[in-house]
């Protein structure tokens, strides 16, 4: 049911937008005339990663397609090509449409109830300025280092991340495979390093944990939408595809690298 009154509104909103009619793009437009040009940035944001998803699915579903043409039609022939599919898209499946998002819910929750404790523990409260914005980024940035390094490093946390290391495949929806309990850690752990650095809660949402889970989840981009995922010059600055390849790898050699 949860998958369903999820899908049916997702598809009539991608309808819409490619018609011209309502949807992300009408959003995108009402925010921006409104000023709201941290929510039109969002839209877009997410126009992009959707966009991203269903075309990367399309390629596994193209490839798995192509590996049996050769074959007459049969039910093996079938077989095969839903095998082929079910390996590559299982966690996805399992872990993603059927909880909706679960733990990216779990995060949002956990971050309301610790809220009215933001900043209690700080000397100070930053104001949003525009140089401001480039010192929540970071303290935001160091949080997630923690967490992820502390997942990596202590056997107890990684038994709650290893599931997004599970899948063979690195696809775009590898990104919102987790551990559903693992949101309620993290969160508490970026609350406190947030709240002593003095960022304020209305700064983190909409824009930085939009960002975060934006781009996050572009990284996870496989080869077969970006053969090298390099970025060019970027690749100096930012974490780029090919950097959580890297990652997401099990050779010896690349365990809890990048």
């Amino acid at each position: 049911i949860l998958t369903r009154d999820w899908i049916k509104p997702f598809f009539d909103s991608l309808w819409k937008t490619i018609t011209g009619k309502e949807g992300l793009i009408t959003g995108f437009q009402e925010q921006f005339n409104k000023g709201q040009y941290t929510e039109a940035f969002l839209i877009i944001l997410w126009e992009i990663i959707i966009v991203f998803t269903l075309w990367e699915i399309g390629k596994v579903l193209y490839e798995a397609f192509k590996s049996e043409k050769n074959k007459p039609w049969s039910f093996e022939k079938g077989k095969s090509i839903f095998k082929y599919i079910a390996k590559t898209l299982k966690p996805t499946f399992l872990a993603t449409f059927f909880p909706v998002f679960l733990p990216k819910l779990i995060q949002l929750d956990v971050f309301q109830m610790v809220k009215p404790f933001f900043n209690t523990l700080s000397f100070h409260v930053v104001q949003p300025h525009w140089y401001t914005w480039i010192y929540v980024y970071l303290i935001w940035e160091l949080s997630t280092w923690v967490w992820h390094y502390s997942f990596h490093r202590v056997r107890m946390f990684w038994c709650f991340h290893s599931p997004h290391h599970a899948p063979e495949d690195l696809t775009l929806t590898t990104a919102w495979v987790h551990f559903f309990a693992e949101g309620y850690i993290t969160t508490f752990m970026q609350w406190i390093i947030l709240s002593i650095a003095g960022v304020p809660f209305e700064m983190i949402f909409p824009v930085i944990w939009g960002i975060e889970v934006g781009w996050g989840t572009f990284i996870h981009a496989g080869e077969r939408s970006l053969k090298k995922g390099r970025l060019g010059f970027l690749k100096h600055f930012l974490i780029t595809p090919s950097h959580h390849r890297v990652h997401h790898a099990k050779n010896d050699k690349y365990l809890d690298k990048n």
